[in-house]
């Protein structure tokens, strides 16, 4: 239901991701130059997360599990931003900083898969009150 603002959130997080995979396979050595696995974990898990935040949207009438999906994407953003870091201070050796918008776009997709799971959330507490009435 794109009425609902969560589902705003979703997209707003799938498009991010789709956009933070463009650019580390446009410059795959920008993230770690000595390790190409790197980039294919962190990719893959972003994929992971984008897939589950398209299909969050539409298990609309099942909040629970949207809320374990989202959960899980959650999950799988931070393994993805783990992974980067643990490639960026461990295998790269001089660890420059980062000049460019790839490495912090998965930290606002996190904050919309936690926006979103907070609306899913506040959406089921207002449908048990509701029940709860009748």
């Amino acid at each position: 239901m794109i009425q609902r603002i969560q589902t705003l959130h979703l997209i707003l997080s799938a498009i991010i991701g789709i956009i933070a995979i463009v650019l580390t396979i446009q410059n795959p050595e920008l993230f770690c130059a000595t390790a190409q696995w790197i980039s294919l974990v962190y990719n893959i898990l972003l994929g992971l997360s984008i897939a589950l935040a398209i299909w969050t949207i539409f298990l609309y009438t099942n909040r629970k599990r949207q809320i374990k999906i989202v959960k899980l994407s959650i999950t799988a953003i931070v393994l993805a931003y783990v992974v980067l870091l643990i490639g960026q201070f461990t295998i790269n050796a001089e660890a420059t900083p980062w000049t460019f918008a790839a490495p912090y776009l998965p930290i606002a997709s996190l904050m919309l898969n936690i926006l979103a799971k907070s609306r899913i959330q506040y959406d089921e507490n207002l449908v048990r009150s509701a029940d709860r009435l009748r």
